[in-house]
């Protein structure tokens, strides 16, 4: 990528930071207290995020916060992580939900079955939004757009992108003159 893309990419990322900081200033002005949800059985992403997200409020809005989560941390190397960095867990079953002013959902999206949010309780922060998504990519190569596949499975897009029978390789066959 050359160095006007890259500064672009750049510009473009501190564009939507910027509009994130902003609605959770709207979002979290004047509170005092907010439930970070995880998804159930929560991964390295969804506890560093959850961590992550808690020391962003405290240090920015002076906000205290709880991270909760159902299901288990089964993996060795997640409890490992949850107790070498010391991040604050609370099972979901021991919320009242009555005392947070703000509730985020973290690495989960609500209907989908991964969260144990009951469903009479209203959330305000969402990290992923559920709907359309759209990415454009620039290949550097000709391609067979008429065979390439999108495929999207269990959260994962493969694309499959054939390049142009024009740029693959020739199998030349050598004859031969036998004297």
């Amino acid at each position: 990528m050359n160095s006007a893309a890259n500064k672009h990419s750049r510009e473009k990322l501190k564009s939507v930071a910027e509009t994130q900081l902003n609605q959770l200033d709207r979002v979290l002005a004047n509170q005092k207290e907010l439930l970070i949800v995880l998804h159930n059985n929560p991964d390295p992403d969804a506890l560093a995020g959850g961590l992550a997200l808690s020391y962003l409020v405290k240090e920015r809005y002076n906000i205290r916060s709880t991270i909760a989560y159902d299901g288990m941390i089964g993996r060795a190397e997640n409890q490992a992580l949850v107790r070498e960095i010391k991040i604050p867990l609370k099972k979901i079953r021991y919320i009242r939900f009555a005392a947070y002013e703000r509730i985020a959902l973290l690495d989960t999206q609500p209907g989908v079955g991964n969260n144990s949010l009951p469903d009479n309780v209203d959330y305000h922060i969402q990290e992923r939004r559920h709907g359309a998504f759209g990415r454009t990519l620039t290949l550097n190569v000709p391609v067979d757009a008429d065979q390439a596949e999108a495929i999207f499975e269990r959260g994962e897009l493969t694309l499959i992108i054939p390049k142009a029978e024009s740029i693959r390789p020739k199998v030349i066959k050598v004859k031969s003159k036998q004297e």
